[in-house]
């Protein structure tokens, strides 16, 4: 939706404005897509979550442990600790919802040759209208074999 279409009296708007997550083209404009109100909150959720500690300039203990075992071989009950990561960046950084459970599946995947995966999901509610909102974040896992 271009910006100029936003209704600043619309509740929604309130949220905010911001990029899409993945980042993609609006095919109606051709800029960077954006995403508007509560999908601008849920772009932020999964922006935080796909975050590496340090990767953003000036604000070093924002992000999550989530990305950095993709590289490493993550010994089981890795779910548990990147859940915790992820459960305190969206407490310290998305003051827009509360962060209300997070499930961690750690799989090993027959279909992909046996691959390991973490599914991430996140519940939250989003303050402003109390909607309950899940996002499911799938990452592959180095079994270090």
């Amino acid at each position: 939706m271009p910006i100029r279409d936003v209704n600043p009296r619309d509740p929604g708007a309130f949220l905010g404005i911001g990029m899409d997550w993945p980042p993609r083209e609006d095919p109606d404009t051709g800029d960077i897509a954006r995403a508007v109100g509560e999908a601008s909150v849920s772009a932020c959720v999964r922006r935080l979550i796909h975050t590496e500690y340090e990767e953003v300039p000036m604000l070093d203990d924002m992000g999550t442990e989530a990305s950095s075992i993709l590289f490493l071989a993550a010994p089981e009950g890795a779910a548990g600790f990147v859940g915790e990561s992820i459960r305190r960046a969206i407490e310290d950084y998305e003051t827009r919802v509360q962060y209300l459970r997070g499930d961690f599946l750690d799989r090993y995947d027959q279909t992909r040759n046996n691959a390991r995966l973490l599914f991430v999901r996140v519940l939250y509610r989003i303050k402003t209208s109390g909607d309950v909102v899940q996002n499911v974040s799938p990452f592959n896992l180095l079994t270090g074999e």
